[in-house]
């Protein structure tokens, strides 16, 4: 399978060669580049020195990730690998952590990881791209929410601690995103069946058979999440975020969860320059603007003993976030 990139203008972005780029930013999703053929030159390993908007990346078909990796057939999400360094850097807060307490969904749905991001410069380009990239890293490295499912949430509207339950459906009342009245879990479900909504349908039925749900409170007990399934609108993002808590779930491992983070983190850590993520990407004949790092915080997860499960990103996670 052949996908054509544009590779050639990130490179220069940041002084590095074509075929390091795209070799790089592929690798760290697990996608090898096969081999390198410039077509105008009909040659292998071509630099693309004379000819690069000729360059194609070789991903080979029988790697399963190949076909649908949105990392490597995405100018902006190989972009996105190169250019943090210089444009998109993240770093640990200087202040305290906040948590998340595990109550009883060991047999529901047991791994859950989050982390906050503080800092965004959202307009509405911007923010139409922060939407799309959940829906693309759902559809490509989460397998459509088979492998793990990730919220975000407006954190200057939510109250920690958090408090991730398994809860019986009847009594799980929220408001629902797009929805404007509050209901059950059991009600969204019956509605869902009702509007025969097939993708939700779908993700109701990774939870539908058990007699508890996976659900998210914050410290008000308003629902942020009913994962798989859907956000409560209480904490839904908006053109006017800036601080964003991002969680993950998984029934498969906590891996999945921190390598969703690390992938949408990292794809969202330009949004805090104005200016940038308006679909174009600086070069060196751009006009320098001045970059503000965004704080990325940890959030603990803990049981309800106090027992630490997982702190994401701890210190040389965020350091592997900002490699270039």
């Amino acid at each position: 399978v052949s996908w054509p990139v544009g590779a050639w203008a990130a490179a220069r972005a940041c002084g590095c060669g074509v075929k390091r780029v795209v070799s790089h930013g592929c690798a760290r999703w697990g996608v090898y580049v096969g081999g390198w053929m410039c077509p105008a030159l009909l040659v292998p390993d071509c630099d693309c020195s004379i000819s690069p908007s000729a360059c194609t990346v070789q991903l080979p078909a029988q790697v399963p990730c190949c076909t649908s990796c949105w990392d490597a057939c995405c100018l902006c999400c190989v972009s996105v690998c190169v250019t943090q360094r210089t444009h998109g850097r993240l770093q640990p807060p200087a202040g305290g952590v906040q948590r998340m307490v595990l109550h009883k969904t060991q047999t529901v749905r047991p791994f859950i990881a989050a982390c906050i991001v503080r800092g965004l410069k959202l307009n509405e380009t911007s923010f139409k791209r922060f939407i799309d990239l959940q829906t693309e890293i759902h559809q490509k490295l989460c397998n459509k929410r088979t492998l793990a499912a990730f919220g975000t949430h407006d954190a200057k509207l939510i109250e920690a601690p958090y408090s991730y339950e398994a809860v019986a459906p009847a009594d799980i009342k929220f408001v629902p995103l797009r929805e404007e009245t509050e209901m059950t879990a059991l009600d969204f479900a019956t509605r869902l069946q009702q509007a025969g909504d097939e993708t939700a349908l779908k993700y109701l039925g990774a939870i539908k058979a058990n007699k508890l749900w996976p659900v998210l409170y914050d410290n008000r007990r308003e629902v942020l999440s009913l994962p798989p399934v859907i956000n409560g609108r209480y904490s839904q993002c908006s053109v006017d975020t800036t601080d964003v808590l991002i969680e993950c779930s998984s029934t498969k491992d906590m891996q999945i969860c921190k390598d969703v983070l690390g992938a949408f983190v990292k794809a969202i850590s330009k949004f805090s320059t104005d200016g940038i993520g308006e679909g174009k990407w600086q070069t060196d004949d751009d006009e320098a603007k001045e970059h503000v790092p965004l704080i990325v915080e940890p959030v603990e997860v803990v049981t309800e003993d106090g027992h630490l499960k997982v702190k994401y990103p701890n210190h040389r996670e965020v350091d592997e976030l900002n490699e270039d």
